[in-house]
């Protein structure tokens, strides 16, 4: 019976910066497990499907050491581990007094066990339970490729005047961080270096904010620790960032940018700043404009205030060689206005001119003819000029060619080509 579970036993958490889909209740092997006794059994007999561990830490989540002991019986010897230590829900209370020390005893049941780590993932309510690399965790883990250490309310623990730098963990496979500002900063700028992360594919940091007891972390810090990883992903999440120092060049595959201050945006994406893929999400624009330099794609979603999206793209440069695709969604600031102001040239200069591909989803202040008449405009100016790409010195805008959207706008093959 247990050849049953086999196609699902593989669940890869893939190189993405969505790390928010975990669902604890939902995984495998306990979603099979916990269907009845049966099952349970039948999945008992095959210790290969017992390489992931989930260890719940709720208040109403009876016994993790027990559960962790078990569940490090079950795997198999030698073989990886896909180490997950979690809440079922963030709902159950606002605070939790007992969860660091229920998060350090589980830990201690696994540490032993360091080297045949393939995934660590700790995800809990207090930035005070997490575990601070060089401090609770120390040592060789080879086989890591994702340590995820996130809270829900990113507050920052008292640990760091007692980080060793001469006690590191040693993560030479690691593809994936996923962390708290505090923890990148204290651990990985302050103590250890970033050079220990040299094989980094994806990094995401969540939350900073300074105080009178913790240090400032800057716009400049934050670059000169990804230098030279020309082909890292990079997600941001409410960081409340220095932005005094500026003058620095940087190169990312990608950048994506949530409920980041204004200010911050802005510094982040200053001339010298490169990326292939910007994403935007809950956050107010610059109204300098936003520097789009060698960008492909730019989605923005969650964007609310007309204006402020209007001045933001007005101002916006995109002197870079590429074309680009854009993508709007959940965004009620892309009205007519907004599409107007992408059908004519202001000053001489088009908005967005490299843009070949738009894509609107869940928009619904924008109507069908302002969309109609932004497509026929751009073509139109497109066609005049020989259909001038970017190399040409009579370029002044590109057609629309692909465009994708949730509602009903109905577009024959002549808006879209000749």
């Amino acid at each position: 019976m247990s050849r049953i579970f086999l196609s699902p036993s593989k669940h890869d958490w893939e190189d993405t910066l969505d790390c928010d889909t975990f669902a604890p209740e939902a995984a495998f092997p306990y979603s099979m497990a916990n269907v009845c006794t049966t099952w349970m059994n039948a999945m008992f007999v095959v210790s290969e499907f017992w390489t992931r561990i989930i260890i719940l830490i709720d208040e109403k989540s009876p016994a993790p050491l027990a559960a962790a002991r078990l569940a490090l019986s079950l795997a198999p010897a030698q073989a990886p581990l896909d180490i997950h230590i979690c809440r079922k829900s963030y709902h159950h209370d606002e605070r939790d007094s007992s969860e660091a020390a229920c998060v350090a005893a589980v830990l201690e049941v696994f540490k032993p066990e360091i080297g045949r780590w393939h995934n660590l993932s700790v995800d809990v309510l207090h930035g005070t339970s997490l575990p601070f690399p060089s401090h609770d965790l120390t040592g060789n883990a080879p086989e890591l490729l994702r340590l995820l250490l996130r809270s829900s309310d990113g507050i920052r623990g008292p640990v760091r005047r007692t980080l060793n730098k001469d006690t590191p963990l040693l993560v030479p496979s690691l593809r994936e961080l996923c962390v708290d500002g505090y923890i990148y900063h204290d651990a990985y700028l302050d103590i250890m270096g970033t050079e220990l992360l040299a094989w980094l594919r994806v990094l995401q940091v969540s939350r900073y904010a300074p105080s009178p007891d913790v240090p400032t972390f800057s716009v400049r810090d934050l670059w000169e620790s990804v230098r030279g990883w020309t082909e890292l992903k990079m997600r941001l999440v409410d960081l409340a960032l220095d932005c005094a120092d500026t003058g620095y060049v940087a190169f990312v595959r990608s950048l994506t940018l949530e409920q980041m201050p204004t200010d911050v945006i802005g510094a982040l994406l200053q001339d010298g700043v490169y990326c292939q893929c910007l994403r935007l999400g809950r956050c107010a624009l610059p109204l300098g404009g936003i520097n789009l330099a060698y960008a492909r794609t730019l989605v923005l979603e969650d964007i609310d205030g007309a204006e402020n999206l209007r001045s933001a793209f007005g101002a916006t440069s995109n002197a870079g060689s590429h074309e680009m695709n854009v993508t709007f969604r959940r965004c009620p600031s892309l009205d007519d206005a907004f599409l107007e102001m992408l059908s004519v040239p202001r000053d001489g200069r088009w908005v967005c001119p490299s843009m070949i591909a738009l894509a609107i989803y869940d928009c619904p202040n924008f109507s069908d003819g302002a969309l109609r008449r932004m497509i026929d405009c751009r073509r139109k100016a497109h066609k005049e000029s020989g259909f001038a790409d970017k190399y040409d010195r009579w370029f002044v805008v590109h057609s629309i060619v692909e465009f994708s959207t949730d509602r009903g706008v109905e577009l024959g093959y002549s808006d879209l080509s000749d």
